[in-house]
């Protein structure tokens, strides 16, 4: 496709074991930052098949006989639930869990449609979350790379919005915002400013905050891509363990505010014995929100560990309990809220 102006950029980096980084954008003006750039999106589709497979739900194309048998699947039971035939309670969970991985618009508005049907195949807080969401949006400013597993993904509005501000939004360990990532950008993609990504891995070692880069190291990477964008001015935003590692990176970063939701406050929380933890050193706590349950257990001693180490921020409360804050604050209505007092407007 001809590169677009009207449309979202998007720059995925993967960190190599010899710590090279590959790069591949995707309507992107700019020049590559990384001289390992050798990626291209044939690569990307014989390397990642979930991505081969979201590329056929994102161009809509309708399946043939030959067709990966999940996108036969999605057809046929959209298709089934349309005209309100019977249909087999395991094919609604495994459309489901196919449509909420990836995140193609059009196929979650179906399922929006037919969330009577899909709702026994959610979570409560998902079935919530689905019922509340806008999924209008243009199929090319979706997180289209995202079943890539980039350990780095950038999302840059259209350049006839330019913006100088980027919010860096570290995921759980489980690399989601209480809610698939792909669902959260639905949310954050409408905010005109770019989005920073940051992925964990299973195999990352405590003192690494991206895979073998520590905090020192991982700060001067983010800011190095910042500054190749023309970002002149970041804001953290992280769920849970990515919370801690946010308010961690504050300061190195200079964040202009952090938005910690339900902020893991160590790397074991499963210790017995637990010396306080030191939260965004040499920042300055009221750039800080942090927002929590009011009532979960997780977070209620998150709350005492914070009271303890003295890590006293502003806070905001949400009545659901349930550590997921980012999902419970959008459910609650006041993640609007949330994210203006982030980026101050």
């Amino acid at each position: 496709m001809p590169k677009s102006h009207s449309f979202s950029s998007h720059h995925v980096f993967g960190i190599q074991a010899d710590k090279s980084i590959t790069e591949y954008s995707y309507n992107a003006e700019s020049t590559s930052l990384f001289e390992k750039t050798n990626l291209n999106i044939w690569q990307l589709k014989k390397i990642f098949t979930l991505f081969a497979l979201y590329l056929k739900f994102w161009g809509c194309q309708k399946p043939r006989k030959t067709s990966r048998k999940e996108l036969l699947l999605v057809w046929s039971l959209l298709k089934t639930l349309d005209n309100k035939a019977s249909y087999q309670r395991r094919d609604i969970q495994t459309v489901a869990i196919i449509l909420m991985q990836l995140g193609p618009s059009y196929f979650l508005n179906k399922l929006q449609q037919h969330l009577g049907e899909f709702g026994s195949a959610l979570t409560p807080q998902y079935r919530d979350v689905v019922k509340l969401m806008n999924f209008t949006i243009h199929p090319r400013n979706e997180l289209i790379f995202h079943a890539c597993n980039p350990d780095i993904y950038v999302w840059t509005p259209a350049k006839n919005t330019p913006t100088d501000k980027m919010i860096v939004v570290f995921l759980t360990r489980s690399n989601t915002l209480n809610m698939p990532r792909p669902l959260a950008h639905f949310i954050l993609s409408r905010l005109g400013v770019s989005i920073m990504y940051i992925a964990n891995r299973p195999n990352m070692k405590p003192n690494e905050f991206l895979v073998g880069h520590d905090i020192k190291q991982t700060a001067t990477l983010i800011t190095k891509i910042a500054k190749h964008l023309n970002i002149q001015k970041l804001y953290g935003l992280g769920t849970s363990y990515g919370g801690f590692k946010a308010c961690q990176l504050a300061s190195l970063l200079d964040f202009e505010r952090v938005l910690n939701f339900s902020g893991a406050r160590n790397e074991d929380d499963n210790a017995k014995d637990l010396a306080p933890t030191i939260m965004a050193p040499g920042y300055d706590h009221n750039k800080i929100m942090s927002v929590l349950s009011e009532s979960d257990p997780i977070d209620k001693k998150i709350v005492e560990a914070y009271d303890r180490d003295g890590f006293v921020t502003i806070r905001s409360w949400l009545k659901t309990k349930s550590h997921g804050s980012f999902s419970a604050s959008f459910i609650e209505g006041e993640l609007d809220a949330h994210l203006s007092w982030l980026l101050n407007t």
